[in-house]
């Protein structure tokens, strides 16, 4: 596409932050009313697109993005044409889109064929847009060109590029249900966009919520308002449920809290997507061992049985979680570390204070102090364990035990930010912090043999 040049034909240098696209549509509702809502869904931060029509023929449509490029004060990067084939000229404006530099999708015979395949695949000929929407209208009965509900398709967009994919190369479509691992479709469908949408940025691993059918959006949340139960605080839960973005959206159950509150929960449609290479969580970096491994790797680790001290620290009276992982009884069918013969577990209970859990860490010469935060009001738990962390490093310096707390409102992302080793969070099995101190301790054994060969 053309570019505005500086002085001398030079172009000025310029750095942008993300490439622009310019999509111009053949027909002024259906498709504009599409790739806008496809752009609000997708809103993707790699890309700037701007969506505009021009209700001409395809030749004409082309000519007018190459104008309206030219005109504008933004310098995009790609102009793409999307047009149907109906019965126009489709040659004359490929080869003119061609020569400028633009970007044509073309619908044959009709935008709707592409709607239609977000709803199911289709390889028969179909020479009339009257037969597409004949079909499209089997799964939208109120569709309606003039006014398109992109809720109606934001499910199924990956599914259409795999369809559109396998019907231009003769292949058979990836039937996601049975790639989700389910005759279900048990998980939502996972695609890299592809053209024609490909204008809005290439979304790897995109998935959507599953409620009734793969990637419908439909998700089910639950809440309280502060209205006494009747129609007004269904209607007001309704309002609440379309500014979340919840469309459309059922009250499936709603109950007194008392005489002035109630309980809902609400069923609807959501059109966000969702990018899963740009989800931040804590990866588990070590194998899960069994028993039996854990316990031959302390005894050649350290040649003595590993010591683990617990305690629930400050007010906290919540044991459950720390007996969970240290008592024999275990959680989730699985003995806890005091079944480990390698292991030397104390446990002191509730309410321990910080003073008394290094004092007794010391004397124990524990190898891992094990802290679990159930108490989280006004951030108690992050506080105790800066507290913590702070005394452990004052009193024994870089000879300090592993630090591992764990609850149900840690970020595991914060381990480093509340100076302690590893996080755990809730559903945490006695198996998989075994595995992490065999883990974390071969490691500083490895970087103090390290250290110690260096000095030497």
């Amino acid at each position: 596409m053309a570019r505005r040049e500086g002085p001398g034909g030079r172009r000025p240098p310029l750095q942008r932050p993300r490439p622009r696209v310019l999509v111009v549509c053949g027909a002024r509702q259906t498709e504009s009313q599409y790739f806008t809502g496809l752009r609000v869904s997708l809103a993707s931060p790699a890309v700037d697109v701007r969506v505009t029509a021009h209700a001409k023929a395809p030749a004409q449509v082309v000519e007018h993005a190459r104008q309206y490029a030219d005109r504008s004060a933004v310098d995009f990067d790609e102009v793409w044409c999307v047009v149907d084939a109906d019965e126009f000229d489709i040659e004359s404006a490929t080869r003119r889109a061609r020569g400028i530099g633009i970007e044509l999708a073309v619908s044959y015979p009709c935008f709707e064929l592409w709607l239609l395949l977000h709803h199911q695949d289709c390889r028969a000929h179909l020479a009339r847009c009257a037969d597409v929407a004949e079909r499209l209208r089997k799964h939208l009965p109120r569709y309606d060109k003039a006014d398109l509900r992109f809720n109606d398709f934001a499910g199924g967009v990956a599914l259409a590029v795999e369809r559109a994919k396998a019907a231009r190369s003769g292949t058979e479509p990836v039937d996601w249900g049975m790639a989700a691992g389910g005759e279900d479709g048990g998980a939502a469908v996972s695609s890299t966009i592809d053209s024609p949408e490909a204008a809005v940025g290439e979304q790897p691993r995109i998935v959507r919520p599953y409620g009734d059918t793969t990637g419908d959006g439909m998700v089910q949340v639950s809440f309280t308002l502060p209205v006494p139960h009747g129609a007004l605080a269904e209607g007001a839960a309704l309002q609440l449920a379309y500014k979340m973005g919840l469309d459309p959206a059922m009250v499936v159950h709603s109950k007194a809290m008392g005489p002035g509150f109630t309980f809902f929960v609400v069923y609807g449609r959501v059109g966000h997507l969702v990018d899963l290479s740009a989800v931040d969580v804590v990866e588990r970096e070590y194998p899960l061992l069994p028993a039996k491994e854990v316990n031959l790797a302390v005894r050649r680790l350290l040649r003595r049985k590993l010591v683990v001290v617990g305690a629930c620290i400050g007010t906290d009276a919540h044991t459950v979680g720390i007996d969970a992982i240290l008592n024999v009884k275990g959680y989730a069918g699985e003995k806890g570390l005091e079944y480990y013969r390698e292991f030397r577990v104390v446990n002191l209970g509730a309410q321990v204070f910080v003073p008394e859990l290094v004092r007794r860490a010391r004397a124990e010469r524990a190898d891992a102090v094990l802290v679990s935060q159930v108490v989280t009001q006004k951030d108690a738990h992050l506080r105790n364990t800066e507290e913590m962390s702070a005394a452990f490093r004052e009193a024994m310096g870089e000879r300090r035990p592993l630090l591992v707390v764990g609850g149900p409102r840690f970020d595991q992302r914060q381990a480093a930010a509340l100076g302690v080793d590893r996080i755990f969070g809730k559903g945490t099995t006695p198996s998989e912090v075994a595995s992490y101190l065999v883990h974390a301790l071969a490691e500083r054994v490895a970087a103090r043999q390290a250290a110690g060969a260096a000095a030497r």
